[in-house]
């Protein structure tokens, strides 16, 4: 019997493996084909790339950047106030009348309206006051890489190119083999790099080594004059900004907590008459700042329910304004009906808006006797209202949360002329303050001097000093709750997930790697075949573009983890945590994008490699660089025509538009904001891309010139994007403003770019026994060391803290008044105080006047807004808020 069981598993056992085998062989198959291929780069499947699928990949590209900019000459005049904002800002067309005698422009004012001249002539200088200096000197980062990268182009493109199409040799002892590459082709547009020279011709390599030398002495003298500038720009500018003059300070003595006036006269004996005006922190911010956040929702809510009150009387009658009395005006019937439309369309959309009012009634219940019982019981009866019943019905209710919230807002201001109302007998809960203030100072200088005294003073006492924040940038919750321990846990713990997210990402990033190996599923999975792409060009133009497209994708989503892990850490202000944003994102692309994507699509392999021989940089640099060469190439252009159509077709922005804006009942006030604020920057998340982007053309410079002239064309086109955006749509504040402190912390870390390149070469030389060159390139980049901390130590770290004796000549000349106000506005941020009532040709608004004069506290500005014919709600031209 046991021998039968032994029998009948071994049967089953036979089966299994029998039914299995298909599977598992496939499987085997599969596996072993992803292994056996060697663990490089992703860009190195680029590395045997022909020039039609080269130009094809680029082509693609360039396709898709013109059907953007159709799209956006198309969507230009139809959106206005996404693409058009600040012209819509300066002059609003009355909507009177339809000209209908320049209905059909010809097609090149359609498509370019003359703002492509514009773009081209206007300088940049007359929009810093707009844009802020962050944006004013990311402009001129773009335009000095641009200018640095055309005169290398010029010198250095000439020369290497037909030296390195010249350079190839018959036979397999060329640098071609050293990479592990096929033999060169007539096609192969590897052959205007640096991996077509052959060995027999190393000589050659001398004129790598002089251009190598020029590229840096021309990026030391670049770094120098760009810094001082930068420096001086700085000192200049920051002297007429607002909240300049404030600070803030944390764990204040308690023995000069009691009052204001005594925190005043703890610094005014330092430096008499320093200190204007002292606001400490209450411990009921959070409630202050809510009740803040209520009143102005109440607000919004009472502006909209009139709007559409005045609508609601205004569609019953607005036909009227249609037609004319003046006989002598004659309207033709089509543009009448056009006119009709117009109005129509208006009401529709009215109606939809406002849907809810159609379901609103009112319940009450009625008792009644139950015949031919003695028994009562209570009836509902829902009596319906009608549209204007509700909305005033609304209004009122509204009005009577308004008033709430404010007169809780007033309980929350200290009486003047008292000395704390915490001292006052039996008010001793009315209003507790915490150990933090901020100070008024006289003049900028002052605060400077300060800040950066407060900077070295004690551990536990008037320390963690901050200048200059704007109100709404503040982030309280890391400003209220923040204590040395757990600050300093906090700040470890971001700065361990922040690496944890550089290298972890690797996953999704080696996905570049896995997309490209599709070939081997199509021959080793079964039916594969009926999905494959037959047509050679579509298969060119997927795999020059699929990787690049899938590595941008990959990259974007990373600034808003680095932005939650930058509030994890504590930053108090936006403006920190741009700066914080800049240097993470920067090592975080710098890693991914290059050093992944060029040397292995695995970590596992580079620390593998690392930790066997820790002194081989220069030759995995070396080996490496040349066969990623032509992936760089197309993902530099693919990243300008990806970055500048992005720019200028804003999708986001349009569908939000389409789907969330357009359905909402418009406000004046809403609609003078959404014109203004409709475009933001955040600049920590934008300088390090194109930093990278900088350090990748400076690293292959020398190994493949080409991607020179490619930089130049990609720049320019996000150049001139930018300047659309900042003519045409930017109009807003940027309250994260931190007044040029990024771009000299772009501008250090461009020296990555030439680290790598010194490194590279190194190596590249050592490849071809040129050890000359090799160890005088060792020497050129410790001399780059030496001077980049002399940089570093003159300029990057001063700029942190302003020279105390370039601010003492604009002292007198202080353009920053003092104000009270400007500091209260710190603790009690201002509220609506006013309403804006849009007026119309009916006299429906004025009409309605006595009775909202009556019913609101609020003031009702009747000259601000107004309503066309057509039922749009417009704002007056000549107003300036």
């Amino acid at each position: 019997m046991d021998a039968a069981i032994k029998d009948h598993k071994c049967v089953a056992t036979s089966n299994d493996i029998y039914v299995d085998t298909k599977s598992w062989n496939l499987t085997h198959k599969l596996i072993s084909s992803f292994l056996n291929t060697a663990r490089a780069g992703s860009a190195h499947k680029d590395a045997d790339m022909s020039v039609n699928s080269f130009f094809l990949g680029i082509g693609a590209s360039a396709g898709y950047f013109l059907f953007q900019l159709f799209a956006f000459s198309l969507l230009r005049r139809i959106a206005s106030n996404i693409y058009q904002s600040n012209s819509v800002l300066r002059r609003y067309e009355n909507n009177s009348t339809l000209d209908f005698s320049n209905r059909n422009p010809s097609i090149w004012e359609r498509f370019t309206s003359k703002y492509v001249p514009r773009i081209f002539k206007e300088s940049i200088d007359n929009y810093e006051a707009i844009v802020g200096l962050d944006g004013f000197l990311f402009m001129r980062f773009l335009k000095k890489l641009i200018l640095l990268f055309s005169l290398l182009s010029l010198g250095i493109v000439p020369v290497l190119i037909p030296l390195h199409l010249t350079s190839s040799d018959n036979n397999k002892n060329d640098l071609t083999r050293v990479f592990n590459s096929t033999q060169p082709q007539s096609n192969r547009i590897d052959k205007i790099n640096m991996s077509n020279i052959s060995m027999k011709k190393s000589d050659r390599l001398v004129c790598h080594f002089i251009f190598a030398l020029i590229i840096i002495v021309a990026f030391q003298f670049f770094i120098v004059a760009e810094l001082k500038y930068a420096y001086g720009k700085i000192n200049t500018t920051i002297i007429t900004k607002s909240y300049q003059n404030i600070v803030f300070v944390d764990n204040i003595p308690a023995e000069v907590l009691k009052d204001d006036s005594k925190i005043m006269e703890y610094f005014n004996k330092i430096q008499p008459n320093s200190v204007v005006a002292a606001a400490r922190l209450p411990n009921n911010i959070f409630e202050i700042r809510k009740t803040h956040k209520n009143i102005e929702r109440h607000a919004y809510i009472i502006e909209k329910i009139i709007s559409k009150i005045i609508l609601e009387k205004f569609f019953k009658v607005g036909h009227l304004l249609l037609s004319t009395n003046d006989p002598s005006v004659e309207i033709p019937p089509t543009s009448l009906m056009v006119l009709s439309y117009h109005q129509l369309c208006q009401k529709i959309l009215f109606n939809l808006r406002s849907f809810d009012k159609y379901f609103y009634c009112e319940l009450k219940f009625k008792l009644q006797k139950i015949k031919p019982s003695k028994y009562f019981v209570y009836i509902p009866q829902f009596k319906r209202k009608s549209a204007l019943e509700y909305q005033y019905d609304s209004l009122d209710r509204e009005i009577h949360y308004y008033q709430k919230y404010l007169d809780l807002w007033l309980t929350y201001f200290p009486k003047k002329n008292e000395p704390d109302s915490s001292t006052i007998p039996g008010n001793e809960k009315m209003q507790e303050y915490s150990n933090k203030a901020f100070l008024l100072f006289n003049s900028v200088s002052q605060a400077m001097q300060f800040y950066q005294l407060l900077q070295s003073s004690s551990v536990c006492q008037w320390n963690y000093p901050m200048i200059g924040a704007h109100p709404k940038d503040i982030i309280w919750i890391n400003i209220v709750g923040r204590n040395p321990i757990t600050i300093t846990l906090r700040k470890l713990a971001g700065r361990l997930i922040g690496v944890l997210v550089i290298l972890g990402w690797i996953v999704p990033i080696a996905f570049i790697g896995l997309v490209t190996q599709i070939p081997y599923l199509t021959n080793l999975l079964p039916y594969s075949n009926h999905f494959n792409v037959t047509s050679k060009c579509l298969r060119d133009v997927t795999k020059a573009v699929f990787p690049l497209v899938t590595l941008i994708f990959l990259t974007e989503f990373v600034p808003y983890i680095f932005r939650v892990i930058s509030y994890l850490k504590g930053c108090r202000t936006g403006a920190e945590i741009e700066m914080d944003i800049q240097r993470w994102f920067f090592m975080f692309l710098l890693v991914h994008i290059f050093f992944v994507v060029t040397i292995s699509s695995g970590l596992s392999l580079l620390l593998e490699k690392l930790l066997i021989s820790p002194v081989s940089i220069p030759n995995i640099l070396a080996h490496d660089l040349p066969k990623s060469s032509n992936f760089f190439c197309s993902f530099i252009l693919l990243r300008g025509f990806a970055y500048s159509g992005g720019n200028i077709i804003r999708l986001k922005e349009l569908f939000f538009e389409i789907v969330y804006y357009r359905p909402r009942m418009p406000t004046p006030h809403n609609k003078m904001q959404r014109l203004k604020k409709n475009l933001f920057f955040q600049w920590g998340s934008i300088y390090p891309l194109f930093t990278v982007i900088g350090c990748i053309c400076i690293i292959y410079s020398i190994i493949a010139p080409f991607i020179l002239p490619l930089a130049v064309l990609s720049l320019s086109l996000v150049y001139y994007s930018f300047k659309y955006l900042f003519i045409y749509q930017f109009n807003s504040e940027n309250i994260s403003e931190t007044h040029g402190k990024l771009y000299p912390e772009a501008l250090s870390q461009l020296y990555a770019g030439i680290y790598c390149m010194e490194f590279s070469l190194i190596g590249l030389f050592a490849l071809f026994n040129c050890y000359k060159l090799s160890t005088s390139m060792a020497f050129m980049s410790i001399l780059t060391v030496l001077i980049h901390a002399e940089i570093s130590k003159k300029f990057i770290r001063r700029l942190h803290n302003l020279h105390l004796n370039s601010l003492h000549d604009y002292t007198s000349s202080d353009s920053i008044s003092p104000r009270a106000e400007s500091l209260e506005s710190y603790i009690f941020p201002p509220i609506t105080n006013e309403i804006w009532v849009p007026t119309d040709q009916m006299g429906i608004a004025e009409n309605e006047r006595p009775y909202l004069q009556a019913s609101l506290s609020l003031k009702c500005d009747f000259e601000k807004a107004y309503i066309t014919k057509f039922g749009n709600i417009c704002i007056n031209p000549d107003i300036s808020e």
